[in-house]
């Protein structure tokens, strides 16, 4: 696998939600892609974060944003000429903390009820309640 240090090969953003698109080399000289996502907000000292913990109203943004991960993903697989440029990220800006999150979106508090996707092998596609 990768140095996770190295810039992602394509980013996906809408609003607050990003998907970023590893390439990893595999031992068979074959390149395998893996996604990232994440929500970015401001903490309380207005300073940039970013949790894999998203909210019920993030769902449908998130659904978007993985969808066209998915299609940057094929289009990286299959003929190079479709493959999107490495510089940009769809969000029409450079800066991956320059949008602000929706007003009233925040970090997580003890008052909201988020779904976190789990982190255990084989329990792809299951979420646990948090909050």
């Amino acid at each position: 696998m990768s140095d996770r240090t190295n810039k992602p090969v394509h980013e996906v953003r809408i609003g607050a939600i990003k998907a970023a698109i590893w390439a990893n080399a595999t031992d068979n000289g074959s390149t395998r892609y893996a996604v990232t996502v994440a929500r970015i907000y401001r903490d309380r000292n207005s300073q940039w974060q970013q949790t894999t913990s998203f909210g019920v109203d993030d769902l449908p943004v998130l659904q978007k944003v993985i969808d066209q991960a998915f299609e940057a993903v094929l289009n990286l697989q299959g003929d190079p000429g479709n493959a999107p440029d490495p510089g940009s990220n769809d969000g029409g800006n450079d800066d991956p903390h320059a949008a602000t999150a929706p007003a009233g979106d925040t970090a997580t508090s003890g008052n909201s009820r988020e779904l976190q996707a789990s982190g255990t092998p084989g329990d792809q596609g299951k979420a646990r309640r948090r909050g």
